[in-house]
């Protein structure tokens, strides 16, 4: 397995599971905001900016800035 595709894996994995965090956040919040929540959104957009050109132009720069937002 290439170190791309092992990344977009961990990658993937650690969206889904923000998703569900953020989901259940909103859910247990009742319509109130906190800073949990906005939190768990900044992270999603910044991937989301991060992937714009997508998984078959990733450079080095961008592997680093992926495998920053995983830890």
């Amino acid at each position: 397995m290439s170190r791309t595709t092992e990344l977009k894996l961990r990658v993937e994995a650690r969206r889904k599971q923000l998703e569900a965090d953020l989901a259940e956040a909103k859910a247990a919040a009742h319509g109130k905001t906190n800073d949990a929540i906005e939190a768990m959104e900044k992270k999603l957009k910044h991937l989301g900016q991060t992937l714009e050109v997508g998984w078959d132009k990733l450079t080095e720069a961008t592997a680093k800035k992926l495998s920053d937002w995983l830890k």
